[in-house]
């Protein structure tokens, strides 16, 4: 971008060069060439301009992109200090909100897969009898069974 905004500046230069040397001009035909090649100059520099500003433009944009993902990231990292690894039997595993930070909520079984991707999906107890109790979890459809002791 700077080297843009150089390039602007030394064509601006360059049309006041221009602009000073025209009052000099005895002929027609040297003011009209005079005149193009200001119009060129001053042309240029608006292009240049203009993709400066696109350039800017691109650069704001992702600048609000990432600043939207680091606010995500930042509210996932708060949420997720409130659960713990919980094992359900040996080698089963789910996140539970840690008993201090409960807050008067529902004490629901977190999928310990959709954790790990940053995603918050329960486990639902599909069924219970008097073997044990099956749950899943209907995002990444996991199934963990528990088994009492």
């Amino acid at each position: 971008m700077h080297t843009e905004v150089a390039a602007a500046l030394r064509s601006a230069n360059v049309l006041v060069e221009l602009l000073s040397t025209t009052k000099s001009l005895s002929n027609y035909e040297e003011l009209t060439a005079a005149v193009l090649e200001v119009n060129s100059r001053l042309m240029n520099a608006t292009t240049v301009a203009l993709a400066s500003q696109e350039v800017q433009s691109n650069l704001l944009s992702r600048i609000r992109e990432l600043e939207t993902e680091l606010a995500n990231v930042a509210g996932w990292e708060a949420q997720a200090e409130r659960y713990a690894l919980h094992a359900l039997a040996p080698e089963r595993f789910a996140y539970a909100l840690k008993p201090d930070a409960t807050n008067g909520e529902p004490f629901p079984l977190l999928c310990a897969n959709c954790f790990t991707k940053r995603q918050k999906a329960l486990l639902q107890l599909r069924n219970h009898n008097k073997l044990g109790r099956w749950y899943s979890c209907h995002n990444c459809r996991s199934e963990i069974y528990v088994d009492f002791p």
